[in-house]
């Protein structure tokens, strides 16, 4: 590639900053490593373009996606690096980083092409295993992704909030080399959630639901020890093993959904936080099954059952509801049952609706929640939806993020 002119290069995700961003508009060219289907809308829509544009600035995009969904948009391996090129590069060689490029035709078709970023290209993601290889900052930075991209850059911007627990080279390879921030949406992200974490106004309720369980043992135990949560409410697989904890047994096929999971040790850490917790942790009341064609609803205390529990049922939705209440900040991570089956989306969609419609701050976190309430129409009625996955959960733990932490290295570094 001709270097024409400087460039940016940035990690597109989620924003945040760190007072570096203040040279950020003497700068005119900018590359973007990201990690969401709508990053390439993102890019254009929101507030980190208008540094590109608004000084007639150029974009290079480097983008990790695992797919690409919107209808009509081409959809490309998972594991795949995309790097956008503006109209005014010059590609000499199609191994920039090392890899092999090949052009995805008609990327753009379906949002019109900008003048910034028309050309695509992309990578497979396995043939550069230094990506994932878990290095320093420093050690990343001798990497030949690195080494290839950053003297076209002056910048480098993460707003990669969704894989800041990550220590991939893309993530923090940049930071041991360029003067370094996190882009505005990553600020929002680490903003926002710090304030819950830290001074949330009370009383706080957290929700945990979804398919998994493991992590949210340590999670709860962190927010309830930290005061950071006044009330726990559980639904899906973790209620059903905070149940089992209990000794309920919950029938065959439901034990079976928790095996992939558990251990000795997980149920003893359950009887722990419930033995010191208890009056702050909420169970469901009854549950939602299916029986032939039909939802039927089935009380704790008709346990266990041959059929799976495939969402709360009405004595739990009202209960929750009163507990959600009283409070003033709700944090809602995963729904409350099967809610892709309209048979069991009543309790996600009655507990949600209810958050959405109440005078609380709500924050919703984790890809499965996020659909829910996208699905419902209420994310226009969400204080803030996250990005974050496993981010979320670790900066929920209070465990350091990688890739934040590296950018706060970098800010005390001369370049």
């Amino acid at each position: 590639m001709k270097k024409i002119m400087p460039i940016i290069i940035a990690i597109v995700f989620v924003l945040s900053t760190f007072n570096a961003v203040g040279n950020i508009f003497n700068i005119k060219s900018t590359i973007i490593n990201s990690d969401s289907a709508e990053s390439f809308v993102i890019s254009i829509s929101y507030p980190d373009f208008e540094i590109v544009e608004n000084s007639g600035k150029h974009l290079i995009k480097m983008d990790g996606y695992k797919y690409l969904s919107e209808p009509g948009m081409p959809l490309l391996p998972a594991k795949t690096f995309l790097i956008a090129l503006p109209p005014d590069t010059i590609v000499q060689s199609v191994d920039l980083i090392g890899l092999n490029m090949r052009q995805v035709p008609g990327f753009y078709e379906i949002k019109p092409a900008s003048k910034v970023i028309p050309t695509c290209f992309d990578i497979e993601y396995d043939e550069y295993l230094g990506e994932i290889d878990k290095k320093t900052a420093e050690e990343h930075a001798q990497s030949e992704l690195v080494q290839n991209l950053y003297p076209y850059a002056d910048l480098f911007v993460n707003d990669a909030f969704a894989a800041a627990h990550r220590k991939q080279c893309s993530l923090i390879g940049f930071t041991a080399v360029l003067p370094s921030c996190a882009g505005r949406l990553m600020e929002k992200e680490l903003t926002t959630l710090g304030k819950i974490i830290k001074n949330p106004k009370k009383p706080s309720v957290f929700l945990f639901g979804g398919a998994k369980f493991s992590d949210v043992i340590v999670t709860i135990e962190r927010l309830l020890t930290n005061k950071t949560a006044d009330k726990i409410i559980l639904t899906g697989l973790p209620a059903n093993a905070f149940l089992k904890a209990e000794g309920i047994d919950l029938g065959e096929k439901n034990k079976e959904m928790l095996s992939k999971e558990e251990t000795p040790e997980s149920y003893n850490e359950i009887k722990k936080l419930l033995a010191k917790h208890k009056d702050n942790i909420f169970l469901p009341l009854d549950f939602a099954i299916q029986d032939n064609t039909d939802r039927n609803e089935i009380d704790v205390t008709d346990l266990p059952t041959n059929f799976n529990l495939y969402d709360i049922g009405e004595k739990s939705i009202k209960n929750f509801k009163n507990i959600l209440n009283d409070a003033k900040t709700v944090f809602l991570s995963g729904p409350c049952g099967v809610f892709e089956n309209p048979l069991f989306m009543k309790g996600t969609k009655e507990i949600f609706t209810f958050v959405a419609n109440i005078d609380v701050f709500s924050i919703v976190g984790g890809g499965h929640t996020v659909a829910a309430v996208e699905q419902l129409g209420l994310d226009s009625k969400i204080s803030h939806i996250s990005t974050g996955g496993g981010s979320l959960e670790k900066f929920m733990m209070g465990e350091k993020l990688p890739a934040v932490e590296a950018l706060k290295e970098a800010k005390n570094k001369t370049f």
